[in-house]
């Protein structure tokens, strides 16, 4: 194969500083048809000297499988030598697969390997198709491996256990990266541990999804959520923008985005959700089965032009680490704009710390009552966790301050400006080591927030960091494990439901009018309950007020009357007690689906 026709120029600078872009040519007839490419800049990376002139990255793509005979594609096709070499219908290489010598279907249980829906085609193709071999397309990184792995129906649909496979497959095989322009909005921890062992060896990328969702619920409540595996944040997951600036700015509106920004996550400190970067996804020129070329739209084209895109940056550009690639990446990108590989492969060699807000942990346990809110009158110790978006820090200090105008007699900070305690390596979150200790007034009201600033500086970093949050205290009664006799709970107190609640066999829970109960993520009430509200006077089971789900109401027996349930399982209120002019708004089920896999 080749090299592409190109004119390298790499040392003469713009005004900018950067160097300019170096001119691209290919005798590829439908490259202008192509603007994927140049809206990434890859182009001027495909013009640029590579440091490693004879490697070849292997991008792996698990899909619906690949046509290895299109024209386009045939000689990028990734050969597996010792099953080539090997004796035919014998397992050569000992991997417990017969002749997979170009890769393997995990769908059809052979070695054989065909593309009975052109996805998967299309995306190799974006990827990794021939480059100036005077037919078709160019492909992001034209000399790239393509190794074939279907996980997928011919239908587009796939399942958990199906895609686990191809991922521990890619990973045995040598693949530097994985491509998956495929997801689910159900989670798995067998899929991230397999995903998770994947990442030490190879850069995970990941389509967004095709709903228009937001990642997160809390911008809006009936976003699906997460797609995953593009939302892990080990993988980049991929949004698909559009050429011109449309309803959506210019996101494609059919893309779903990570509506907190691209490196900020809402979620817990072991989530850290997002989804980081975005590519053109719309009229994408690319393969597809029997030597043919057809345009799609979708986040899973906008995935293998980054994947592609990745595979010729690593050609060029030596990362000690994958994590300071993802930093590198996501800071040379601009929100809903494609991503761009240029200005990353010219960037520092030495890159400064970024500093960003994970979390903060409440512990009360040292001084309060051991439940992990902050409470009127209570000592508690904040344990902020802090991720480095770019470089690593050293040497990291935290302190708190109030907010412009927010009453400064609500929490006296009685140990303020502590050292964090460990440095933070490139793309990666730590927990401070120590608290900032404070205390709660002691008439600060039941669900006060209170307006405050976490601080941090480090030598290395650019700037100071600066987060607005808000600490929430409670004021109330708290309520968990097993309650002893019957109990009444009153309008005029403050319920909060920590951990799973339960009474004993013969005790009741007595719920009067107006009451208000809030239950803690993932906590559920098992109980006889007499809960008689009004129609003027309704009694409420919600969640925290920072909660998301909680899991609902076990019914053992009793009346449930003028009820509004929300935030719980709707499957979790069993029908061993009466249940009559009661409302579930906001409520999921808690039905356990095998986690569906559809392509994008």
């Amino acid at each position: 194969m080749g090299e592409p026709i190109a004119e390298v120029v790499r040392e003469e600078k713009g005004s900018s500083g950067n160097a300019k872009n170096p001119p691209f040519t290919t005798n590829d007839p439908m490259y202008t048809m192509q603007w994927g490419i140049p809206a990434c800049h890859i182009d001027s990376l495909l013009a640029a000297p590579k440091i490693h002139p004879n490697w070849r990255p292997i991008i792996a793509f698990l899909d619906t499988g690949v046509d290895i005979a299109h024209p386009d594609l045939a000689a990028n096709i990734w050969t597996n030598q010792a099953e080539a070499n090997g004796a035919y219908n014998v397992d050569d290489d000992g991997n417990g697969l017969k002749d997979d010598i170009h890769g393997w279907d995990f769908v059809n249980q052979t070695g054989e390997m065909h593309d009975f829906n052109s996805h998967g085609t299309h995306c190799a193709g974006i990827a990794a198709a021939v480059g100036n071999n005077g037919i078709g397309i160019t492909g992001a990184c034209p000399d790239a491996y393509i190794m074939p792995i279907t996980v997928m129906q011919s239908d587009g649909t796939g399942d958990i256990a199906t895609i686990i496979k191809g991922v521990n497959y890619a990973a045995q095989n040598g693949a530097d990266i994985i491509s998956m322009s495929i997801g689910t909005y159900a989670y798995s921890i067998a899929f991230e541990q397999a995903l998770g062992q994947a990442y030490q060896n190879a850069v995970l990328v990941a389509a967004a999804g095709n709903d228009g969702a937001e990642i997160d619920k809390r911008c809006n409540l009936y976003s699906p959520g997460p797609i995953f595996p593009g939302a892990f944040t080990f993988v980049f997951g991929i949004q698909a923008t559009q050429t011109i600036i449309g309803d959506c700015g210019y996101r494609a509106c059919f893309s779903n985005y990570d509506c907190d920004g691209l490196s900020y996550s809402q979620f817990s400190e072991e989530e850290l959700y997002n989804y980081e970067l975005s590519a053109p996804g719309v009229s994408i020129m690319s393969t597809v089965p029997n030597g043919q070329y057809r345009s799609y739209n979708g986040t899973s084209m906008a995935c293998p032009l980054v994947a592609g895109g990745i595979a010729s940056l690593l050609q060029r550009r030596d990362y000690q680490t994958k994590e300071i690639l993802f930093g590198d990446l996501i800071n040379y990108s601009q929100e809903f704009h494609p991503v761009n590989f240029w200005a990353a492969y010219n960037g520092d060699s030495i890159s400064p710390a970024i500093l960003q807000m994970v979390t903060f942990e409440v512990n009360d346990t040292l001084y309060g009552d051991g439940s992990m809110y902050a409470d009127a009158g209570e000592r508690v110790q904040l344990y902020p966790t802090l991720r480095t978006m770019r470089g690593p820090a050293d040497s990291i200090e935290v302190w708190l301050e109030f907010q412009e105008f927010e009453d400064t007699n609500t929490v006296h900070i009685l140990q303020n400006h502590v050292p964090f305690g460990h440095p933070v390596s490139s793309y990666a979150k730590a927990k401070s080591l120590n608290p900032i200790d404070i205390r709660i007034d002691s008439n600060v009201v039941d669900g006060r927030h209170i307006r405050l600033t976490l601080c941090a500086s480090a030598p290395s970093a650019t700037q100071i960091l600066r987060h607005d949050f808000v600490l929430n205290v409670t004021n109330g009664v708290k309520l968990h494990g097993v309650l002893l006799g019957n109990h009444t709970l009153y309008p005029n107190v403050h319920y909060i439901v920590t951990n799973n609640l339960a009474m004993q066999d013969g005790d009741t829970l007595f719920v009067y009018p107006g009451t208000t109960i809030k239950i803690k993520d993932n906590c559920s009430i098992n109980a006889t309950i007499i809960a008689k509200g009004t129609s003027d006077s309704i009694i409420t089971f919600t969640k925290t007020d920072l909660g998301g789900y909680w899991g609902g109401l076990v019914l053992t027996g009793g009346y449930l009357s003028y009820c509004n349930v929300e935030y719980g399982s709707v499957q979790s209120v069993y029908p061993f007690g009466n249940v009559d002019n009661c409302t579930f708004s906001n409520c999921t089920t808690n039905f356990v689906n095998i986690p569906f896999f559809g392509q994008f």
